[in-house]
């Protein structure tokens, strides 16, 4: 086995680290975009989750420098706090962000989906495709927000700045996915409608299809494993006879 690939055949708990990561910058995204020593704290947790990303992407060499490359502009910009709405470097850096996260959910949806024995890095990984998913609509539409402020509207009694920042994003993002529905903040252009209603569907047919079924499978291959004998177990079928 190539040296490159036997690291990455080794490694242990590596959708743990990046799920841990993902959770703690979620927390932590209220404060995105402050200035001084808290917007810095939380630019580093974004940091390293680009880097834990890179940890759990697939054994491939060339996915894995594919992944370098694209991943080198949205560590810059998940490090940096860029103040000004309309700064080229603040949109380039977003681009390159909401690539990296569809490249990330892509990758490790890819790999999950090959494994035979579910385990508990199975589900991580589905936890972590899931959230990375949700990042890459939040920024989306912090980019269109960047390119049309007036893409969202904010309830003024709720929210008492007129264009919407990205930890208001990040939350419609989330709110969206997981279907709960935003509080005090809604789409006002058509295109924004759309990419909503997509992510709507897409968040309720993953946990329902995708991550309800992982789950399903990794306790009856438990059960299995604990319980031999089940395996190969003939269990009566009940004969139904229909009336005549």
């Amino acid at each position: 086995m190539p040296p490159l690939r036997d690291f990455f055949h080794r490694r242990k708990g590596r959708f743990s680290y990046l799920l841990a990561l993902m959770l703690v910058q979620l927390l932590l995204s209220p404060w995105d975009e402050f200035s001084g020593p808290r917007g810095r704290i939380v630019g580093l947790f974004g940091a390293g989750a680009v880097l834990a990303a890179l940890y759990a992407i697939s054994e491939s060499r060339k996915i894995w420098i594919a992944g370098v490359i694209l991943a080198v502009p949205a560590f810059l910009h998940r490090i940096t706090v860029f103040p000004d709405l309309r700064s080229f470097v603040a949109q380039a850096g977003l681009s390159s962000s909401i690539i990296f996260d569809i490249f990330i959910t892509t990758i490790i949806l890819e790999e999950i989906l090959r494994h035979d024995d579910i385990s508990n890095q199975t589900i991580y990984g589905a936890l972590c495709a899931y959230l990375t998913a949700g990042y890459a609509f939040g920024h989306l539409y912090m980019l269109l927000v960047r390119l049309r402020p007036d893409s969202f509207l904010l309830d003024p009694r709720l929210f008492h700045h007129p264009v919407a920042t990205q930890p208001d994003l990040m939350y419609y993002s989330y709110v969206t996915l997981i279907a709960l529905g935003p509080n005090g903040i809604a789409p006002a252009a058509p295109y924004v409608r759309v990419l909503s209603m997509l992510e709507g569907i897409l968040g309720v047919m993953y946990l329902a299809v995708l991550l309800s079924r992982l789950v399903g499978l990794h306790v009856s291959q438990r059960i299995m494993k604990e319980n031999p004998s089940l395996a190969t177990a003939d269990f009566p079928v009940a004969q139904t006879k229909l009336p005549q």
